[in-house]
């Protein structure tokens, strides 16, 4: 019971996320909005090229989506060669960690370590930074955390900008 208790904490933060998608990519909209004009106007070509094609939510200009349910969520040293090169990532963490000890994110060429507690919204220009975040210390079992992130691809805008051709 105090697994399901915990698990069920632990998700809150995800639920609200999700009935607060329009609030969050809200985020993008307010401090980029160039980027936000370029990422809604594909959008909404696309949708117009494709009217039955999925999309996350309705007024959410990103394409994809991942989630790393952990349950400790770590990344990998890496750089999102895919994704739109002049554009962001939208990272939602959540989870019972001691952000202080573990989890952290790593942006290589900025040479800067953050912190990223329980409900903290990250964005980054994911293709052009070398990122990864830091394993947790406790471990196994004793701590969670979970990880929902948003970002477009490349090829859409290319795909868009080509006539609705592949390269």
């Amino acid at each position: 019971v105090k697994r399901i208790i915990k698990y069920a904490m632990g998700m809150r933060p995800l639920l609200l996320f999700f009935c607060k998608l329009n609030a969050l990519t809200g985020l993008v909209k307010n401090w980029f909005p160039k980027i936000w004009s370029h990422y809604v106007e594909l959008h909404q070509e696309m949708c117009k090229e494709n009217p039955d094609m999925d999309i996350i939510a309705q007024h959410c200009p990103f394409f994809g989506m991942s989630q790393n349910f952990g349950p400790e969520a770590v990344s990998v040293c890496h750089v999102d060669t895919k994704n739109l090169v002049s554009g962001l990532c939208l990272i939602f963490v959540f989870g019972l960690f001691d952000f202080k000890k573990g989890g952290h994110l790593v942006l290589h060429e900025a040479e800067l370590i953050l912190e990223a507690p329980h409900g903290s919204i990250l964005i980054i220009p994911s293709a052009a930074l070398t990122h990864e975040n830091i394993a947790l210390l406790l471990g196994a079992g004793k701590e969670e955390r979970y990880v929902f992130t948003m970002y477009s691809a490349g090829g859409l805008f290319r795909y868009r900008d080509h006539g609705w051709k592949s390269d």
